[in-house]
């Protein structure tokens, strides 16, 4: 009995989650010898295994490969914007989410995520922010882990009264923080430096999360 479509995606995926891409491009390799057509979730393992082991000119490439044969989905975007990201392409990452409507898809909450994440990271929060305003616009409501994500980001950079403005925002919309966004809470709260009527503004923010 020969394996199926099925069979060679789940034989890549365990190669893929031990990195080790060489056989599991062996594996696809094989499959298409033969006649096993791949589908979308093929070459999203595969691009994934690339992104994971920080090949992204290999990813890349596949990538321009699948366009011809299957049409990516969003998996396969957020994959490459992911790794596009790690490697500190950022521009090219905009260019590839701004190209997504043209593609007839519309980014979901990781797609956000990830660009958030990377904005973040290089302190580009006006950026952050505005992206974090057009996902309700496209109904796509931003989620807890993406609130608690630009805070922290915000109290690393001493942005503490724009932290407090998405807390408030984010206990409006029923969620809380998570382990990390609380132990930063709290250092701001004893640290001697921090202005009082900020001080105050963080505990009834946080009186009012516990007794809510």
């Amino acid at each position: 009995m020969e394996p199926d479509l099925v069979t060679y995606n789940v034989l890549m995926d365990g190669y893929c989650a031990q990195s080790e891409i060489d056989g599991a491009l062996k594996v696809f390799n094989f499959m298409v010898h033969k006649g096993c057509v791949p589908d979308e979730c093929s070459y999203n393992i595969l691009i994934n295994g690339y992104c994971k082991i920080q090949c992204i000119d290999k990813a890349k490439h596949l990538f321009e490969e699948m366009c011809l044969q299957v049409n990516p989905n969003i998996v396969t975007y957020n994959t490459i914007i992911h790794g596009l990201c790690r490697d500190g392409e950022l521009e090219a990452a905009r260019d590839l989410f701004s190209s997504l409507s043209s593609k007839g898809l519309q980014p979901n909450v990781q797609t956000y995520k990830i660009l958030i994440q990377e904005l973040c990271n290089r302190c580009l929060f006006d950026e952050a922010n505005k992206l974090l305003m057009e996902m309700d616009g496209i109904g796509c409501s931003p989620d807890q882990c993406t609130y608690n994500m630009i805070i922290q980001a915000l109290s690393r950079n001493n942005e503490t009264f724009r932290g407090l403005q998405l807390l408030e925002e984010m206990f409006a919309r029923g969620f809380t923080f998570d382990s990390t966004t609380m132990i930063f809470l709290v250092k701001m709260i004893y640290d001697d430096g921090l202005d009082q009527s900020i001080r105050q503004i963080l505990k009834r923010l946080l009186r009012s999360k516990r007794t809510g």
